[in-house]
């Protein structure tokens, strides 16, 4: 028998799953499905339209809609083209961007690599251009903090001297967290810590939590203002 692989291609959250009974491993298959999407910014986006209207009409057009989701057995490989969330995924694990994939060596290098939780993830040297999730965005800042920036510059310029203030003397809380929110991170820490231990969810949940920190910064900062 062959090497086993699935190709499947995430769109409107089904699972377009297609079987390959040899050649699955990543230099054979895996190879297959990364050339197949382009690195050119413009054909990218063609390429993404045509594929989602394509996957849009055999969706419409297929008789037995339940089989979509489901994957064929046996296989030994996984390739998952997400076209909502924009990744490459190996064996469940995203791992680049599809917008902007590496070049083959990288992308050969990450395929099969475990991090320090025993699931699959890129090396530690993978340019950070190419993973996955994308960047998060800037935070918005609120005219009200733009305000005491701008006035506190201002006292700077007039004065001819720095003026030093620390955050927690700008915003008005405390560096310190209380006992309540103590148990809160130690109870975060200890869910967090037991999910990623779990091979097919640890990984994709340590993705989408990226950035986190700084989001949770930016909303307790809009609620000291606010206040």
């Amino acid at each position: 028998m062959g090497t086993g692989g699935v190709v499947s291609y995430v769109h409107r959250r089904r699972h377009h799953n297609y079987y390959y009974g040899c050649d699955g491993y990543p230099r054979g298959l895996g190879i297959d499905t990364f050339e197949e999407i382009p690195r050119d910014t413009k054909k990218f986006k063609a390429w993404l339209t045509k594929k989602r209207k394509a996957l849009d009409k055999e969706y419409n057009e297929a008789e037995e809609k339940e089989r979509f989701n489901e994957y064929p057995d046996p296989w030994e490989h996984l390739y998952e083209v997400d076209l909502d969330k924009l990744s490459f995924n190996y064996m469940f694990a995203p791992l680049y961007r599809l917008d902007h994939m590496p070049p083959c060596d990288i992308f050969l290098r990450g395929i099969g690599v475990y991090d320090h939780y025993g699931v699959y993830s890129f090396t530690h040297d993978t340019p950070e251009e190419y993973r996955w999730p994308l960047p998060a965005p800037t935070p918005a800042i609120s005219e009200d903090l733009q305000k005491i920036y701008s006035t506190n510059d201002e006292a700077q310029k007039k004065s001819g001297k720095v003026s030093e203030v620390a955050v927690d003397q700008l915003l008005g809380c405390s560096t310190q967290l209380s006992i309540r929110e103590q148990v809160r991170v130690r109870l975060l820490e200890l869910t967090v810590g037991t999910i990623l231990t779990q091979p097919r969810n640890g990984n994709l949940i340590a993705r989408n939590i990226i950035g986190l920190a700084d989001r949770l910064k930016s909303m307790r900062l809009q609620m000291t203002i606010s206040t």
